[in-house]
């Protein structure tokens, strides 16, 4: 399924301007794992630092994957998001994929510090939301071409 969105986006890359080449890296994420992470510090537990990147001892060694605390947990115990890099055609440094993550975790609008996953995913749910809270009919499981452009019209976002 990633190469096939891969080979989507290329084609459109390559539609747009035949002699451009993008470099492109796949990233999927897993907000809702088991992982329970602590830092000690003079035989005391207490929550990983925001910018944690665990990427060694509970990382598969066959896949590019990682774990990365961004929020600070004042409460209760911080819970790391699971990111995969699926597919990457250029080789990308992970320091600098890690650096990518954890800087967009600060971007989204609605907060001031960081939240758990990247702005552009949190944006996506938010407005993933909207759109079925507008669309939605309990009668109806279909939705007509009409009525999705009439609701769509009172749809606000950013």
């Amino acid at each position: 399924m990633i190469e096939s969105d891969v080979k989507l986006m290329e084609t459109a890359i390559s539609e747009l301007d035949p002699n451009l080449k993008i470099p492109i890296t796949y990233l999927t994420l897993n907000k809702k794992t088991s992982v329970k992470l602590f830092y000690e510090d003079s035989n005391e537990l207490s929550n990983c630092p925001p910018g944690t990147v665990i990427q060694d001892e509970i990382t598969c060694e066959n896949q590019k994957d990682f774990y990365l605390i961004s929020q600070k947990t004042t409460q209760g115990v911080a819970q790391p998001t699971h990111y995969y890099i699926t597919f990457d055609n250029k080789g990308v440094d992970q320091k600098d994929i890690h650096t990518l993550v954890y800087r967009l975790c600060y971007l989204y609008y609605n907060w001031t510090g960081a939240v758990k996953i990247p702005a552009p995913c949190q944006n996506v749910k938010k407005l993933i939301r909207l759109i079925t809270e507008k669309c939605s009919d309990r009668n109806n499981t279909t939705i007509p071409s009409e009525r999705l452009y009439k609701n769509l019209k009172s749809l606000y976002y950013l």
